[in-house]
């Protein structure tokens, strides 16, 4: 039986949408083994670049998005993040860092969860998060992204922070992404819904 060792066989946060279009996925795939497509190969490269910095493996095409991730990703920390250049602070930075929380299922059952997003930047009470996106294909916009929804919620209650902004850094399709903020209340809302979609994606019935 093939189980992602990294999630421990746990629901993810970046299978959420297709969770919450079907409840019983994760129990019918459970075990199968995972493919990488090509195209999927050609993401994983950019994305390991952009976690550690070293560009050296990369094609020319793929240096060009690579450069325009970090030029959108360094747009979005200015704009969203103004008082760093008037303290000249530094941000806390995470990349691709797995969170992790429990979550009450049926019975005594006790279920986990978790998420990676691929950068963090943290100033304060406020925390920003970004998904990077190296291909083309359509890829829903932040407020209507489930996975930065679930990641938004796990870096809340991570980091202990009670204001989240999330953006998808897609620069084949846009350099100006949509940011999607959340509040308290926002944050509350989102993890009750996280909370029932993982509760029913794990129900053998």
């Amino acid at each position: 039986i093939a189980i992602n060792t990294e999630r421990r066989g746990a629901k993810s946060a970046s299978n959420a949408k297709a969770d919450s279009l079907c409840p019983g996925r994760h129990m019918a795939q459970r075990g199968l083994a995972e493919t990488e497509s090509k195209d999927a190969s050609h993401g994983r490269i950019i994305h390991e670049a952009l976690k550690t910095g070293d560009t050296s493996k990369l094609t020319v095409d793929q240096r060009d998005t690579y450069d325009a991730c970090i030029a959108v990703e360094q747009k979005l920390v200015n704009a969203l993040f103004p008082e760093l250049a008037a303290s000249k602070a530094q941000p806390k930075v995470w990349r691709e860092e797995r969170l992790w929380v429990k979550i009450k299922g049926a019975g005594d059952q006790l279920l986990e969860h978790s998420g990676q997003p691929d950068v963090v930047y943290r100033v304060g009470p406020k925390a920003a998060i970004f998904e990077y996106k190296a291909l083309a294909g359509d890829v829903p916009s932040s407020p209507l992204n489930l996975q930065l929804r679930d990641q938004a919620v796990l870096v809340a209650g991570n980091l202990l922070v009670p204001e989240i902004m999330t953006a998808v850094i897609q620069p084949l399709v846009t350099r100006s992404p949509e940011v999607c903020y959340y509040n308290a209340d926002d944050l509350q809302k989102s993890m009750q819904e996280m909370f029932a979609r993982v509760a029913a994606s794990n129900d053998p019935d």
